[in-house]
């Protein structure tokens, strides 16, 4: 399958504060386990990214890429 994965992040809000780094690292963490745990990889695919305070700042988005 030809796909395009595409992660946006926003770090303009408070949990980005200080150690920007720490909580963009903790967002891509947790989106690979979720990805390796369910085994999806499909075109069509869609994920909310989560600060560590529930704020929704990014996607994650699988297109084709035809």
């Amino acid at each position: 399958m030809d796909a395009i994965l595409t992660i946006v992040i926003k770090t303009e809000n408070d949990a980005f504060a200080g150690n920007p780094s720490h909580e963009c690292a903790r967002i891509l963490r947790q989106l690979a386990d979720k990805m390796e745990e369910s085994g999806l990889f499909q075109v069509g695919l869609y994920r909310q990214l989560l600060d560590i305070n529930g704020n929704v700042v990014g996607l994650m988005e699988i297109e084709d890429a035809n």
